[in-house]
């Protein structure tokens, strides 16, 4: 055994929001490389989404899978039964940070088995909520536990939390925030564009930020039948949730226009939290018997319809401060090995145009309109394999954040700890 490792993920199955996987993902391949992980999660679902099956082979996985809840977790989810809105929004309004009161608690137990340990360990924070990331630097630090804090998505800086706090409490979060990256030993984003703008923010974490990408489960790639066959209709679908920035309305009245010049040559199915409400802009553009829109399914069901798609659709949000963002379904369009479209700009679409998975093009009419052609045209010269698909493998994300863990051991070694 390499060592310990006290993963923190609050999102964890069987909560199956997209958060859950990259913990999950980096985690079976880092138990294969020789470590021990234990993982600490949310004891309640507030997401109401349930992956069962990935709780079953987590169990099976991870040398031991903890679900605990603080006193305020206990709180908002009684009041969910009475009221699920103001249940869901005491839980999202916690003070001082969301999961802090939580993650002081985890942390409190975890420090004491380490001690009793004497073992090598890491404490590896998977955030978002990033509460636990201050309680845990605060409380591991002064007990001599490396902190490794994992950015799913940006804190401060996302403009999606921007676009929806009070200027007071993002000067509130964002002293946090910066407590918190002072302390932690290191600190991993999931994207090259997200540290480079966290960097610009905090230039004192350049020396100890790393980036890792979340990776697809090998065991997850589908093997599938590719004809090469163009079918007269190209079915595009979209599975994820619709929010902020990030929405159809340019893609749909370009999809309306290329009807027009070019016939019905495409069907799109979007299928997520907020798809239905494109249901008028979808009439307004007389495109019924084009796009369908449906509420969120399981994990499982999106799977299965996008097996049997020829599109997969990703949207990035629209501006510059949106395409820091890889959006979590890459990772599941290429496990489906699914040519791909993209609009937006940001890494994911210099992956896709480089390594011709698809074609990338930004939110303009125009240019959505020439990319719906050339995918039309070029779709076969699209299809790929598994080799492809294991260029972004978990298991090379996971030897990468084995990296970061050695290196904070290093320096704990280095400067006289354990």
């Amino acid at each position: 055994m390499k060592g310990h490792v006290y993963l923190l993920a609050p999102s964890f199955f069987p909560i199956g929001v997209i958060g859950a996987h990259r913990p999950y993902r980096l985690g079976k391949y880092l138990v294969e490389r020789g470590w021990e992980v234990e993982v600490y999660a949310w004891k309640y679902n507030f997401y109401g989404v349930e992956d069962s099956a990935t709780q079953r082979a987590a169990e099976r996985i991870f040398s031991d899978l903890h679900y605990e809840a603080s006193d305020w977790e206990r709180v908002a989810y009684g009041l969910m039964n009475v009221h699920r809105k103001l249940g869901y929004f005491l839980w999202k309004a916690e003070m001082p940070y969301q999961g802090y009161h939580w993650g002081k608690r985890v942390v409190r137990a975890i420090l004491q088995k380490h001690a009793r340990r004497g073992a090598p360990g890491v404490l590896w924070v998977c955030m978002n909520p990033y509460g636990p990331g201050v309680a845990a630097v605060r409380k591991a630090r002064r007990a001599g536990l490396p902190v490794v804090l994992d950015y799913r998505d940006p804190w401060t800086i996302n403009p999606y939390y921007q676009a929806t706090r009070p200027s007071w409490k993002i000067q509130w979060d964002r002293k946090g925030e910066r407590l918190m990256l002072q302390q932690a030993d290191a600190v991993v984003f999931t994207a090259r564009d997200m540290r480079d703008a966290m960097v610009g923010e905090f230039p004192f974490i350049r020396p100890k930020s790393y980036v890792v990408y979340n990776g697809v489960d090998e065991d997850a790639i589908l093997a599938r039948l590719q004809t090469g066959m163009r079918p007269q209709k190209l079915k595009m679908i979209y599975t994820g949730a619709f929010y902020g920035a990030r929405h159809p309305r340019v893609l749909l009245r370009a999809l309306a226009d290329y009807i027009h010049r070019f016939g019905r040559q495409y069907e799109l199915l979007m299928v997520g939290h907020g798809a239905e409400e494109f249901q008028p802009m979808v009439r307004a553009h007389g495109l019924e018997e084009v796009v369908r829109c449906r509420p969120p399914v399981s994990r499982q069901e999106a799977i299965a319809m996008l097996e049997h798609a020829d599109v997969a659709l990703l949207i990035n949000g629209i501006g510059k401060e949106y395409e820091m963002f890889i959006p979590g379904k890459f990772y599941d369009y290429l496990a489906a090995m699914k040519p791909m479209f993209c609009v937006g700009g940001g890494e994911v679409a210099e992956w896709i145009e480089t390594h011709d998975l698809g074609v990338a093009v930004p939110h303009r009419e125009e240019e959505i309109i020439r990319g719906l052609r050339r995918m039309y045209e070029r779709w076969g010269q699209f299809q790929y394999g598994q080799e492809v698909v294991r260029r972004w493998s978990a298991a090379r994300s996971a030897a990468a954040m084995e990296e970061v863990f050695l290196s904070v051991l290093g320096q704990k070694v280095a400067a006289g700890g354990e």
